[in-house]
């Protein structure tokens, strides 16, 4: 059986938005959450 997960984009929202997301992917079905461990922006702009 096929299993979907939600990728949740780190660098581009704050963490206390990314739990409501991921919170809301599991409330929706989805199989799990996953995640990049980039913990640096990618660009100066990201901060």
């Amino acid at each position: 059986m096929a299993q979907i997960g939600y990728a949740a984009m780190l660098e581009q929202f704050h963490p206390r938005e990314l739990v409501d997301f991921c919170e809301k992917a599991e409330a929706a079905g989805f199989s799990g959450v996953m995640a990049a461990d980039h913990v640096q922006p990618w660009t100066p702009q990201q901060g």
